[in-house]
């Protein structure tokens, strides 16, 4: 019922609870390859979160800039998505995730 490492044996002190053969469960290692996907989304992932990153960073400053009470999510929302910023925060993203991926893999 409970792992062997978690049962008591009859006349089991401490000095030979600690002993080798009490602690040998290993996790099994698995050689399972990755999905052929898996690395595609996940770049596409980190690409959209730098974007998400890149929009709510204009959406804070078209509020900051304004400072005025006739501005409203909507408007600041048509403000900010436009093509050019759309262009831009592709292009920083994919920059943005070359430069990680470099950095993740460099020894």
């Amino acid at each position: 019922m409970y792992p062997r490492i978690f049962r008591k044996k009859a006349g089991s002190t401490a000095s030979n609870r600690a002993s080798p053969q009490f602690c040998t469960l290993t996790m099994p290692e698995t050689s399972q390859k990755p999905r052929p996907l898996a690395h595609v989304r996940r770049a596409v992932i980190e690409v959209a979160f730098i974007i998400f990153l890149f929009y709510s960073n204009l959406l804070m400053g078209e509020f900051n800039r304004t400072s005025g009470t006739g501005k409203t999510f909507a408007v600041a929302l048509y403000d900010i998505f436009t093509i050019k910023n759309l262009a831009i925060a592709i292009i920083a993203a994919s920059i943005g995730f070359v430069v990680f991926e470099y950095l993740r893999k460099k020894p």
